[in-house]
């Protein structure tokens, strides 16, 4: 296995989360567009954006521990493992989130829930 210098490790992270929150944006997009019926305007298109931006504000702590350590500050195995934990800590802290304003305290409802259509609107961006 090819062992990345933090610098690279900054690459890979920013492009993977950049590339996610496109991928993310556009199936949303395309998901409204055939529930609305038409094109989105930019307004909407915006909006989908700004929603989707904890992806890439979760890369954020990692990214910033990475650059820490291509200067040197912060040595190159602990700042690898330290931006692994904070990615992960920032998805779990953001998965939080989403579940207490969407109102569901749960990931999976059974299927005999009678709330179904409460269910489905709280997934919906």
């Amino acid at each position: 296995m090819e062992h990345l210098s933090p610098d690279a490790l900054i690459t890979v992270v920013a492009t993977t989360s950049g590339v996610i929150w496109l991928a993310h944006v556009y199936a949303h997009c395309l998901g409204e567009s055939i529930e609305l019926g038409h094109r989105l305007d930019w307004a909407e298109f915006s909006a989908i954006g700004g929603r989707k931006l904890p992806i890439l504000s979760a890369a954020a702590a990692p990214i910033s521990v990475l650059l820490l350590g291509a200067l040197g500050i912060v040595g190159e195995t602990p700042d690898m493992w330290l931006a692994f934990g904070l990615g992960f800590v920032a998805l779990a802290l953001q998965e939080r989130a989403t579940r207490a304003s969407s109102g569901s305290g749960v990931l999976v409802r059974p299927p005999s829930s009678p709330s179904t259509s409460h269910w489905e609107e709280s997934w919906s961006c």
